[in-house]
């Protein structure tokens, strides 16, 4: 039985409640961010721990300097040859430590990493009964026979609630990697002297640790040494490291182990630049290296969303068809590849990858979205037959078979009338797979498949070339005719002009007028074109021969002379106002009136 729930609204501690009244026993897988911790149970007791982010209580004992580095140099070697025996048997064997207090150091490791675990608030966890991951079984914890009561963890789980909850806000993940700046350490260390914990911290935060290294190297438990750390970090004396530091500090190496490590540190840095194009590149390479293929895939589709915004098309492409190499479910790269193939104005590409993405669709049963596709399609390669009938595939799948039987017998009338009888016969056949029935798409398909349809079209084409050919003679016919008819009137004309002798006389301006109206009158004759305009432009040159050679009208002027000046304009003169009365001269008046 499995069973799966949101920590923001089911509390962790429920779930582990549940599970130690039941006495269950499997593995509960607890999601946060980036990393993934397990829980195994074995009746309801907590058996042992392992998260993603590096947990290792060999590493942990080395970390310490529990005990000599030279002796657990010898025993770790035996401990990865051997199955059998417990690192802690070994040391003590070695004479290295005693094996109660070895017990000792792990059970509090162990309390401590299900203590911080119980107190998280937000993520998902799920728990899988009856089935323990042997991945998620700690060789030492397990060999040690180290079991957990579920109720003390619980309540020392609550105690650390709301500590735990501060520190998580300085310090949200243990793989992030924060450093003092060496101009610093001096004075803050003279300012925390006598702490000497956080002095240590100080040496630590150097820029190539983990927080869960630093933690591990602190001579403390892991909550103590996380509260001087998030002191450190909420005084902003301690500071991330930037990105592209961290890509060259913080080396792959060569084992799996050391590969996920980098890879979870830069995953960290990542959330908090989001867009560091050299971050999302080494995450997506370390991913591939570790073989989690769409997890590569996807952050090659953000880098190519960060090279979109640089306005970098070609690079852009190129990251999304790796990114659907590496995934080719992807719907969302599909689309963001054809919307930069649209952008980049490449049709051929764009032609090919839209139809590929309409096949993905359809392969993963979104025959709705792979409609949708070709017909986004068909508005800018309206003419593409194979394109049209993958449209009619979609509609006929999704029980429209009306419509992509009119579409299709669209298409082969339209390829009729272009004269592309194989297309249309193909498209005619794909009509017929969906309705067999269908009474006009079996008649034309026979006449295809007969030859009758190339016969009555070569019949057609015949009787069109006849009339052709006959409509020209006619018109050629009617041509001639026309022009005789011009050129009667034309050499009337110029009967006429000679008749009256007007070239003789010296009268060219009468003759040419009269050929003139007739050569307008037949402008469209041939020999109002040729023979009428060359015999009118002999008229005009006679013409100006003819007055060239008249004699001058006067004496020939000097070559000094100039033409007057124009007159100056007249001054008008201004005619006297008449007034409506006549004027009369004044007559004297005398007081008597005569």
């Amino acid at each position: 039985m499995k069973f799966q729930g949101d920590i923001s609204a089911i509390a962790v501690t429920d779930v582990v409640q549940n599970l130690a009244n039941n006495r269950k026993t499997g593995t509960l897988a607890i999601q946060r961010g980036e990393v993934l911790r397990k829980i195994v149970f074995q009746d309801g007791k907590i058996a042992s721990y392992w998260d993603n982010a590096g947990f290792s209580i060999p590493r942990w004992v080395e970390d310490k300097g529990i005990v000599d580095p030279d002796t657990l140099k010898r025993a770790l070697q035996n401990y990865r040859k051997s199955r059998k025996k417990t690192l802690g048997e070994m040391l003590h064997q070695a004479g290295a430590i005693n094996h109660e207090d070895y017990l000792h150091h792990v059970k509090d490791l162990f309390q401590e990493v299900i203590y911080e675990t119980f107190s998280f608030r937000d993520g998902t966890f799920e728990f899988h009964e009856n089935k323990i991951d042997p991945e998620s079984v700690d060789r030492e914890i397990a060999g040690s026979k180290i079991e957990l009561q579920a109720g003390p963890v619980l309540i020392e789980s609550a105690r650390r609630l709301d500590e735990w909850e501060a520190i998580r806000r300085s310090l949200p993940s243990d793989c992030e990697i924060y450093q003092v700046h060496p101009s610093e350490r001096t004075a803050l260390k003279n300012e925390m002297r006598e702490d000497e914990l956080a002095m240590a911290a100080i040496d630590l935060l150097d820029g190539t640790r983990t927080v869960r290294e630093v933690v591990a190297a602190l001579p403390a438990g892991r909550f103590d040494a996380c509260r001087v750390l998030a002191d450190l970090v909420s005084r902003k004396a301690a500071r991330p490291v930037d990105g592209n530091v961290l890509v060259d500090r913080l080396q792959a190496g060569t084992t799996p182990a050391e590969k996920s490590r980098a890879l979870v540190g830069l995953k960290v840095a990542l959330d908090r630049e989001p867009g560091n194009r050299t971050l999302i590149q080494k995450v997506a390479e370390l991913s591939l290296e570790l073989g989690n293929k769409e997890e590569s895939g996807v952050h090659r589709k953000l880098l190519a969303g960060a090279l979109l915004e640089d306005g970098d098309i070609a690079g852009a492409e190129r990251e999304l068809r790796q990114s659907l190499k590496l995934n080719v479910k992807d719907i969302s790269a599909w689309q963001k590849l054809y919307e930069t193939l649209e952008r980049k104005g490449d049709g051929a590409a764009l032609l090919v990858t839209g139809r590929d993405m309409a096949r993905q669709l359809r392969k993963m049963g979104l025959e709705e979205r792979a409609r949708d596709q070709l017909a986004r399609m068909l508005e800018r390669f309206a003419g593409h037959v194979d394109l049209r009938l993958e449209h009619a595939d979609t509609l006929f799948a999704l029980g429209s078979r009306a419509e992509s039987v009119q579409c299709l017998l669209e298409l082969a009338r339209d390829l009729l009338k272009r004269g592309q009888s194989d297309e249309s016969e193909r498209v005619l056949a794909k009509v017929l797979e969906y309705d067999r029935d269908h009474k006009k798409a079996r008649e034309i398909y026979d006449k295809l498949r007969t030859g009758k349809h190339a016969r009555q079209r070569a019949k057609r084409r015949a009787f069109i070339r006849s009339a052709a050919g006959v409509l020209a003679i006619v018109g050629l016919g009617a041509f001639f005719g026309y022009d005789l008819y011009a050129r009667r009137d034309f050499t009337i004309a110029t009967r006429e002009v000679f008749a009256e002798g007007l070239l003789e006389k010296g009268n060219h301006r009468a003759a040419i007028d009269r050929l003139e109206a007739v050569r307008q009158r037949h402008r469209y004759s041939l020999t109002a074109l040729l023979e009428g305009r060359e015999f009118l432009r002999a008229i005009k040159e006679a013409e100006t021969r003819h007055l060239m050679s008249l004699p001058p009208l006067g004496p020939p002027l000097p070559p000094d002379w100039k033409p007057p000046p124009p007159p100056a304009a007249p001054i008008e003169k201004r005619m006297p106002v008449k007034s409506d009365k006549s004027e009369k001269p004044d007559k004297p008046t005398s007081r008597s009136g005569k």
